[in-house]
């Protein structure tokens, strides 16, 4: 979720932009949350992005697994988890044409974040940012 961008801070020139604030939650894997903030820097002159990291499994335990959960909710009769067969057949009313005459696959170079009407969808709204991966250790 990327917050409305903030008036210029005191520290800095007018003409200078500072960052939107940015709240990052990761799914998988390793699930987490990360705060991405404005911050004045060390010198006092430039603003940073600060990053804080909340590692799910650090706070809360390990979850469990996507189908120990699924089995668990088919027991015990929770059907959140569930799609409703009304949402599964307009899901396949809409993805049918599709299907029947599937778009011409766009090529783009091995190693790349994907075509460029992939940035083309996003014009107007806040850039996307590389995915943010678990630190390895290494």
């Amino acid at each position: 979720m990327v917050f409305r961008r903030p008036p210029p801070p005191a520290f800095l020139p007018r003409s200078q932009q500072v960052d939107p604030n940015q709240l990052v939650l990761r799914i998988d894997p390793d699930p987490a949350l990360r705060l991405i903030l404005a911050s004045q820097g060390a010198a006092g002159t430039t603003a940073q992005a600060v990053h804080m990291d909340l590692p799910f499994a650090a706070e809360l335990g390990r979850p469990p697994e996507p189908y120990e959960r699924l089995l668990r909710d088919a027991l015990t009769g929770e059907h959140s988890l569930f799609t409703r067969e009304d949402v599964v057949e307009e899901t396949w009313r809409i993805l049918r044409p599709m299907i029947d005459h599937p778009p011409k696959p766009v090529s783009y170079p091995r190693g790349s974040w994907g075509p460029i009407g992939a940035d083309e969808l996003l014009r107007g709204h806040p850039g996307r940012q590389l995915p943010w991966l678990p630190d390895t250790g290494t």
